[in-house]
């Protein structure tokens, strides 16, 4: 392969920001009181929710997830007060979520913190270039999932 060490070197950069993401989301986590995967969950609802309510289900395919995951974290969102559910039956996966008041509060509070790192993560970026950068990920991201699901050979 002609690209092998712009590859290699890329996958180690993409590497390297997903570990620094994952400490970011921790750090959020942490500020509620809650795991990583709990936090995954709460901005996937503010993400989706118009206060309305989403499914189980509508969480799960957002954060390409089996729905297991995210029903076994209600119970505890919901005993944190941060998350509130309607079920029309006693099957959990039928449930509709909604984040609670004092889940928008939390969420409030940090939105200027979140703002201002934001800000200094993409300081370099004009708005076109950072298009660009997107548009280019999204590319690389949807070639990935191609790969995965065709499980495509390592090298040709």
């Amino acid at each position: 392969m002609r690209n092998y060490e712009a590859s290699r070197r890329f996958i180690s950069e993409v590497t390297a920001m997903v570990s620094r993401l994952e400490a970011i989301r921790h750090y959020w986590a942490r500020h509620l009181g809650i795991t990583d995967a709990q936090w995954i969950i709460i901005v996937a609802l503010a993400e989706l929710d118009g206060r309305e309510g989403v499914s189980v289900e509508a969480i799960a395919k957002t954060l390409q997830v089996n729905t297991s995951f995210v029903v076994r974290q209600l119970k505890l969102l919901e005993r944190a007060g941060l998350l509130q559910r309607e079920s029309p039956s006693s099957n959990t996966q039928l449930a509709t979520l909604s984040l609670t008041e004092a889940a928008y509060a939390h969420l409030a509070m940090l939105s200027s913190e979140q703002d201002a790192l934001h800000e200094f993560i993409l300081a370099e970026f004009g708005r076109p270039e950072l298009d660009r950068v997107i548009d280019r990920l999204a590319s690389l991201n949807h070639q990935l999932e191609k790969a995965a699901d065709e499980k495509a050979p390592l090298s040709s």
